[in-house]
């Protein structure tokens, strides 16, 4: 057990999360998606590392070489070479970088589409139409 605090927060509703959280785990995700409260750091860590190894945000430069060198089949990225996510990858790579259980990975990740998708920050397929 870590003695360090966690750096997310349980909120009792939606309606507690600023808009740039997405660290944190509601109530109702807890319930809806199944995650285990006690991993939400360790998931969200995980998530983040995966963002930063496909490019998407970039925090820790050795780690993401580190884990580019260990890892280059979850790094996808778009014809123009842009970084882009790979939910399934996403997955996999939590649960093999962070050693996360996979079902508990992909419950995160769906959080995070969930997420992304009520503050409109993905791009559906009819609109890409």
């Amino acid at each position: 057990m870590s003695d360090t605090p966690p750096r997310s927060q349980i909120l009792k509703t939606e309606a507690e999360r600023c808009a740039c959280d997405f660290h944190s785990l509601s109530e109702p995700e807890i319930e809806v998606f199944g995650i285990d409260p006690a991993l939400r750091d360790r998931l969200s860590d995980a998530y983040w590392r995966y963002e930063e190894l496909i490019g998407a945000i970039t925090d820790d430069w050795a780690r993401c070489e580190a884990d580019r060198a260990r890892f280059p089949q979850f790094v996808t990225m778009t014809p123009e070479g842009g970084p882009m996510i790979n939910y399934d990858n996403a997955v996999r790579f939590m649960a093999g970088a962070a050693g996360l259980p996979i079902e508990q990975c992909a419950r995160w990740v769906l959080k995070v589409r969930a997420l992304e998708h009520r503050r409109g920050l993905t791009v559906t397929a009819e609109a890409v139409a």
